[in-house]
């Protein structure tokens, strides 16, 4: 759903705290609406798809229409969440999974002061804040589908692509991939083109890239020093590899981020 303007307007938000010794009182959300609920603390549960499901500080719920918001509370620990709606156009699907998460606890308690502090003054923009509340909770659950896909992956090839994203700077050759997993280099070669449809080398590449996108975007170091920080000892290599998956040379690619419009 990229691309779609979902939301007609914010609705509100606050950090609730469920009243000791009582139950909330959960209802469906009514079409045109989307309730999203972060778990912060005390002890909860919701039901999904017919399972009680106990929550944890961080899951994050995006409920849609017909869906129950939290629908337990323990009486001796109630529940905290923060929660804000928005009136959004019906009959668009879920844009994230139902159940996600936002596992830096400190980032979302930061989050959800400064979102209770925007709510109460009355001199800030409405469009602004809910813009930035919306997306802010959509990029954290997109994500957390994106760390999940860790998850699905067989355990070896999971534990090869963490060592690509932790020391994708160090000088890795495939081998280095190999041992780390306990695999040959050829097992490890099908495995990643059974799974991912590429192989460990464009893997690295890709990584490093990722990384130099940033930076170019970021500061101001040379292309070279660029390329040397990310893990190409050649910069030529680095600008070449950079074209032919950017589709511009790293120069380029600074030029419009800076300004794209000017491009």
């Amino acid at each position: 759903m990229g691309g779609i303007n979902r939301v007609i307007r914010f609705l509100g938000g606050s950090h609730y705290h469920q009243q000791p010794h009582k139950q909330p009182g959960a209802r469906p959300m009514q079409v045109g609406i989307e309730k999203i609920e972060v778990f912060t603390g005390g002890q909860g549960s919701i039901e999904i798809d017919g399972e009680w499901i106990a929550l944890q500080p961080g899951d994050l719920l995006w409920h849609v229409a017909g869906d129950m918001t939290i629908s337990r509370s323990v009486p001796e620990d109630p529940y905290r969440c923060l929660t804000v709606s928005f009136e959004v156009y019906p009959d668009l699907p879920r844009p994230v999974p139902r159940l996600t998460r936002w596992n830096d606890l400190d980032e979302l308690a930061t989050f959800t002061r400064e979102i209770v502090r925007g709510v109460a003054d009355n001199r800030f923009d409405r469009d602004v804040l809910g813009n930035y509340v919306y997306g802010r909770l959509r990029y954290q659950a997109t994500r957390a589908v994106h760390r999940a896909q860790y998850g699905t992956l067989p355990k070896q090839l999971a534990v090869a692509l963490e060592r690509i994203d932790r020391d994708y700077r160090e000088p890795l050759v495939v081998e280095d991939l190999a041992d780390a997993v306990g695999w040959s280099v050829t097992h490890l070669h099908a495995v990643f083109k059974h799974e991912l449809d590429t192989s460990p080398h464009q893997a690295l590449i890709q990584r490093r890239l990722r990384a130099a996108r940033e930076l170019l975007a970021a500061s101001d170091f040379a292309v070279a020093t660029v390329a040397e920080m990310v893990g190409f000892p050649n910069p030529a290599h680095f600008s070449r590899s950079f074209r032919q998956t950017v589709g511009m040379s790293p120069g380029q690619y600074r030029k419009h981020y800076a300004d794209p419009v000017a491009q």
